[in-house]
């Protein structure tokens, strides 16, 4: 199934509401927290896998 190719669809989702979250609010604060979220979590993710 998909699971062979998604490490953790809560971590994909999280990122993809930050990155909404940075758009949404157009600040440079959101847009680091969102990229710091996507390194992180993405991390989190490779070694879930």
């Amino acid at each position: 199934g998909m699971f062979t190719y998604v490490s953790g669809a809560n971590f994909f989702g999280e990122i993809i509401e930050w990155i909404g979250f940075a758009l949404a609010t157009w600040s440079l604060p959101a847009l680091a927290f969102a990229f710091f979220s996507l390194c992180f979590l993405g991390l989190r993710a490779f070694h879930h896998h």
